[in-house]
């Protein structure tokens, strides 16, 4: 995760959740989480059957596609 992202989101948990709630969502964000890149997927996809998959927005560590099998 990018460090600017990460400090909006971590901005965002501390903001809104409390106790242990705040705990769980802090160790999956920063410990769990692990993106998978974009070309992973994509590949994954392809192996599963896809085919004209095509990217439609990308910003930063996030992405939106469609794909047809």
């Amino acid at each position: 995760m990018n460090e600017q992202y990460k400090k909006v989101y971590l901005n965002y948990l501390e903001d809104n959740l409390l106790g242990n709630e705040l705990q769980v969502w802090l160790n999956h964000v920063i410990i769990d989480d692990k993106p998978m890149k974009l070309s992973e997927q994509i590949r994954l996809l392809k192996e599963a059957g896809f085919k004209e998959i095509q990217v439609v927005w990308r910003f930063n560590n996030e992405a939106v596609y469609v794909a047809k099998k």
